[in-house]
């Protein structure tokens, strides 16, 4: 059994005595870029964090041995949120104040000190997974070259008049007290229960015969808006009914289609009149909370407000061309859906601009007044009339609604709502001012570019296409401290703008020496217009532009590396999690776009995330969690990372399992460290049947082993090799040709297979390939310094591996017969019937007779497949049995006493008399198969100390056997 930790441990040493990796970094060749999408070096990895590691560090080293002069470099994120929060743990601070209280520089130094802390651990990791990575110094997103070449790609798109200053509403965070881009809430989501309420809003006139007392009934799930409540929406083409309720006294107007929830909610009710709601439209009510804003909004001083408008129809989603095609879905098109529907609530949706993505959409649309009374801690401003955090303020703002008697029913709902994706906080939609990317400007770009891109699998680039399709502007600016400093000063009198794209630019516009461009948010200087001063725009930048801008932010362009960059760019591939396709796939498609006019990348491959082996997500709390350091201690790198793309689509979600990977892995790597036993420098010369089949079936394999690589369909390349390594050349060809000299074709096969598998598993590959260097059989100094084996069409004969899957089949189904009736191989018998759906050639038949070791075959053309024996042993076959059974033994001890092929016995062989009159007249067959110069045959005890001695028990029968090497 291999000790693949002992192998991993001398062949580090072996290529670090050697500078292997100096000599591969240093060939020339065609020019490729792989870049790395950084993950956060504040954490420690688990086996789900480095399975993209695997899979780059795999096309680093194929790309290596196709010729290719590769640019990598491995790289952390060191910006944003998950920094801040650590950071606060640790320093006891729960707010934005507590941040200001302790010092701002202060806080800012303690995330710079924490933003890598597990670097260090991270590149030992990459060390003991055998990743090219551990080569490299790392790119940090906190350095002053990569936040200078953000300010730069910045200045670009500002340039292109892609920058504004907007005001919208937007998910806001009150813990971190930011604002978050929506792809950034995607999937953090947890199921909680709210309120919904039925508030009544007292109508001005009315629509009934005797007007009056009208009320419009709303059902929200949002109480805490209905402060900033300046429009009810309604669906003017469906019908409505003024009812009355029994015993209340009360008339409220609800839709037609949702009378049944007031009779779900135990309400009594007539029927007074009923309209379309058309009739409704542009008629005003009275504010439903006496509240400050309210006053202002009746005022009509704030813009259009307590009005019924109609419902508009809202794009849901935009459906990009090719899956329009793909889906059939004609003239259809996009997706829309209304604002008002009668599917839920009461027909009336209320509309506050200021708390709502649709509701903003409503707002512009009738340009009604947009107002959002919640500070950034989401706490409730005077003007609400409330106080304390919004979603707590629920309760309160129930209590005055039903003291009123406008709250006609409360109940309690569970949905799934968003929450910060790192603090947990639940979100909320406010309204701020905020910087904004305009999408318009670069879509159609990244929509041209996005057909270039050779994504893997096919599917993820439909989602893509539907991802940009649905795009919306990029709000780009947080509310944060540590993350790349927006780069825009702006006049505090005229207004007038001014981007600086470099550390050196702003030194010489301020005047000031600047060591730390995190430190410039009070950096100002005078204004060229008016000589007023210019303050910086408040904040950072997202930290998805951190890793949009990584291309050429990694290498500092256009500060340092120009000409590498430009030489390179745009990168050949990329490999990340699934998410990415609204995360990183899309900021560095957005980024390039923007600024290059181009896609950033020539491939992207998708991978799946990892779970524990029954499915569920690795966590601490659960206890599941697989460190990566210790699975790799555990089962070596080579394992784990033939694992990784064995197991399962690559793209697919996996369930990481310690114990197949250490029994399926090891089996394969173990039978590949036996081949190397069977090898020798001897030259190829394919004459048997079996030699030409193995040789085929090993081209065929890597034709398709390559192809299944490129295309990123890793799981069938690695089986296709795994099967073919334990099946096909270990149990069947070498099985077959096991009395024949077969190492020449062993060897060309374990060569290849080497070259084939040195990406995935470089540390067993390489302790095998310097023991054929040893023998002289391969000449390059290192499995990582050869070729990429291309795959000899002229050796695959198709129709031959057909014939040999007949064959084997044939003779497995022969050698089950053997098994049924306890007959060993090295009895030979008379003769095999065959049954099979059609002849086969004398070749065929040949190795039958051969493998099944039958004198005759004969064949029955039959739908039913199945082999019939004649087991009838005569004295003849039975004297072979013995010979073949003495033959193989004695080779055993030959081996055993040291001897070499070459080496010649004498022989003497003490049974009784039957067994010696039998093995009599195989005497020349024995001779031959061990080498022996001489035989003795005696029935009598012998003593002979200068022989080695075995017993044998041959089918009950003890047979002694003496051998002596003699010259």
């Amino acid at each position: 059994m291999i000790d693949l930790k002992q192998v991993q441990s001398e062949i580090d040493e072996f290529w670090k005595k050697n500078k292997i990796y100096y000599k591969l970094m240093n060939r020339k060749g065609k020019k490729f870029f792989m870049l790395e999408g950084p993950p956060y070096a504040n954490f420690i990895p688990h086996v789900g964090h480095i399975k993209n590691t695997v899979f780059k560090d795999m096309i680093i080293r194929l790309y290596f041995m196709k010729g290719y002069n590769v640019l990598f470099q491995p790289g952390f994120d060191t910006h944003g949120l998950p920094i801040e929060n650590m950071v606060e743990k640790k320093l006891g601070l729960t707010t934005k104040k507590d941040i200001e209280a302790f010092g701002i520089g202060k806080f800012m130094k303690e995330c710079k000190e924490n933003a890598a802390v597990n670097k260090d651990l991270w590149m030992r990791v990459y060390g003991k997974l055998g990743s090219l990575y551990q080569l490299k110094e790392p790119y940090l997103t906190y350095e002053n070259y990569y936040i200078q070449s953000g300010w730069w790609a910045f200045s670009k798109m500002y340039e292109k008049d892609m920058v504004y200053e907007g005001e919208k509403p937007v998910m806001w965070c009150p813990h971190c007290q930011t604002s978050l881009a929506g792809y950034e809430v995607t999937d953090s989501y947890k199921d909680v229960t709210d309120p919904g309420v039925y508030v009544m809003f007292k109508l001005k006139g009315g629509v009934g015969k005797k007007k009056g007392d009208e009320y419009i009934l709303v059902y929200t799930t949002t109480p805490w808006t209905l402060p900033a409540n300046v429009a009810i929406a309604i669906a003017p083409e469906e019908d409505y009914v003024l009812v009355e309720l029994s015993g209340a006294g009360k008339k409220i107007i609800i839709g037609e289609k949702r009378l049944e929830k007031l009779s779900e909610l135990g309400f009594g009710y007539s029927v007074i009149e009923k309209f379309k709601g058309e009739k409704l439209v542009g008629m005003r009510y009275e504010s439903l909370l006496d509240v400050p804003l309210q006053k202002e909004l009746e005022k009509g001083k704030l813009g259009r407000a307590h009005e019924i408008v109609a419902s508009i129809s809202m794009l849901k989603e935009r459906v990009a061309s090719k899956i329009k095609t793909k889906k059939a879905v004609g003239d259809s098109k996009d997706l829309y859906e209304e604002f008002v529907t009668m599917s839920e609530g009461t027909g009336f949706v209320h509309v506050a601009p200021g708390h709502g993505k649709t509701d903003f959409i409503v707002g512009q649309h009738y340009k009604l007044a947009c107002v959002s009374p919640v500070d950034e801690s989401c706490n409730f401003t005077k003007e609400s009339g409330f106080s304390g955090f919004v979603k707590k303020a629920d309760k309160e703002i129930m209590e005055v609604l039903k003291r009123e008697e406008k709250l006609l029913y409360s109940e309690s709902i569970t949905h799934s709502y968003p929450l910060c994706w790192r603090c947990k906080s639940p979100l909320i939609f406010r309204l701020s001012k905020q910087l904004f990317f305009s999408v318009d400007k670069v879509k159609g770009v990244m929509q041209k570019e996005n057909k270039k891109v050779d994504w893997m699998p096919k599917f993820s680039g439909e989602r893509f296409d539907n991802w940009i399709e649905n795009a919306e502007d990029w709000n780009i600016s947080r509310q944060r401290y540590w993350g790349i400093p927006i780069p825009l000063w702006k006049c505090s009198k005229c207004d007038e703008e001014k981007i600086i794209s470099s550390k050196e630019e702003l030194e010489k516009a301020s005047g000031e020496k600047i060591k730390d461009l995190h430190s410039v948010e009070e950096v100002s200087f005078k204004c060229k217009k008016c000589k007023s001063e210019m303050k910086k725009f408040p904040g950072i930048l997202d930290v998805w532009f951190d890793s949009g801008v990584a291309p050429w932010a990694s290498l500092g362009y256009p500060y340092q590396n120009k000409k590498i960059f430009e030489e390179h760019f745009p990168v050949d591939r990329i490999n990340e999690a699934q998410d990415q396709i609204r995360g990183w796939f899309y900021s560095l498609m957005f980024c390039s776009a923007a600024v290059f006019g181009k896609a950033p990348y020539k491939a992207v491959s998708m991978t799946g995330w990892v779970l524990d082996k029954k499915g569920d997500k690795m966590s601490k709390s659960l206890g599941n969690v697989i460190n990566a350091e210790d699975a790799l201690d555990d089962m070596g790198a080579d394992i784990v990372r033939y694992y990784f793309c064995w197991d399962i689509a690559p793209y697919e979600i996996q369930k990481f399992n310690v114990d197949i990977a250490k029994k399926e892995i090891g089996r394969v790597l173990n039978v590949l460290w036996n081949l190397k036993n069977l090898t020798s420098n001897k030259k190829l010369n394919l004459k048997d049947p079996e030699d030409m089949w193995i040789i085929s079936r090993l081209n065929s394999v890597m034709k398709n082993y390559s192809k299944d690589i490129e295309t990123f369909e890793l799981q069938n390349a690695l089986r296709g090799i795994s099967e073919f390594i334990l099946d096909d050349l270990s149990r069947k060809y070498i099985q077959m040709t096991r009395e024949k000299d077969n190492s020449a074709v062993v060897t060309y096969c374990l060569v290849n297979i080497l070259k084939l598998l040195a990406p995935v598993s470089p540390f067993i590959t390489e302790k095998i390939w310097q023991g054929l260097k040893t023998q002289g059989i391969v000449k390059e100094e290192s499995v990582h310094l050869s070729s990429w084996p291309d795959y000899e069409e002229k050796r695959i004969d198709i129709k031959l591996e057909e014939e040999f899957s007949e064959i084997i089949k044939i003779i497995e189904l022969g050698l089950a017969e053997r098994d049924k009736h306890k007959i060993g191989l090295k009895w030979p018998l008379s003769k095999a019937l065959v049954y099979c759906k059609k002849k086969i050639s004398k070749q065929a038949v040949e190795i039958i007779k051969e493998q099944l070791n039958v004198k005759k075959v004969d064949f029955v053309v039959s739908d039913e497949e199945k082999v019939e024996l004649d087991i009838t042993m005569s004295e003849e076959l039975e004297a072979e049995g013995y010979a073949r059974n003495l033959s193989r033994h004695i080779q055993g001890m030959r081996k055993k006493a040291g001897m070499v092929k070459e080496n010649f016995i004498e022989l003497i062989i003490n049974a009784d008399k039957k067994i010696v009159s039998l093995i009599k007249s195989q005497e020349d067959f024995i001779k031959e198969r061990t080498n022996a110069k001489k035989i003795t045959l005696t029935n009598e005890n012998i003593k002979n100390n200068d022989y080695v001695f075995e017993s044998i028990d041959i089918k009950s029968n003890l047979v002694n056997v003496y051998i002596k090497k003699v010259k």
